[in-house]
Order: structure tokens, then C-alpha cells, then sequence
């Protein structure tokens, strides 16, 4: 699981570098005004999946409404 994790972040890195190598020279100078903030997330299962399904539904329901807060 690590080593797929690993592997896609590296995947993500390379694809990002790319990008920004070829619109780079399409690109002048940039004024700070213009820089944007970025989120990548991992959302994982933990260990402990002992709740039922009504219950880890509950609690996914909370986690996501955190995050879209």
C-alpha cells in the first residue's frame, strides 16, 4: 500500500513538473496576486473497522462534511 502511495504521489510530482515546464513559456512574469493554494489528500481506512455499516456511515458523513468546510 505504501509503495502504491508513494508510486502516485511520484506520478502526481512528474505530471505537475511537466505542466509547468510547457506553460512556462507562455507565461511572463507573475505578481503574487496570481498564486493558488493546492490540497492533495490521502483518505485512508484505519484499523479499526469494527463499527457497522449504519455507524461508519455516520462517521464518513462527518468526515467529509469537515472537509468541505
Amino acid at each position: 500500500m505504501k509503495q502504491f502511495i508513494l508510486f502516485v504521489a511520484g506520478i502526481l510530482l512528474i505530471t505537475t513538473f511537466c505542466f509547468s515546464q510547457k506553460h512556462a513559456h507562455e507565461k511572463k512574469i507573475q505578481s503574487s496576486n496570481n498564486v493558488k493554494q493546492f490540497w492533495f489528500v490521502l483518505l485512508l481506512k484505519g484499523n479499526n473497522r469494527t463499527q457497522d455499516s449504519a455507524t461508519a456511515a455516520k462517521i464518513q458523513d462527518g468526515h467529509m462534511a469537515n472537509i468541505k468546510r
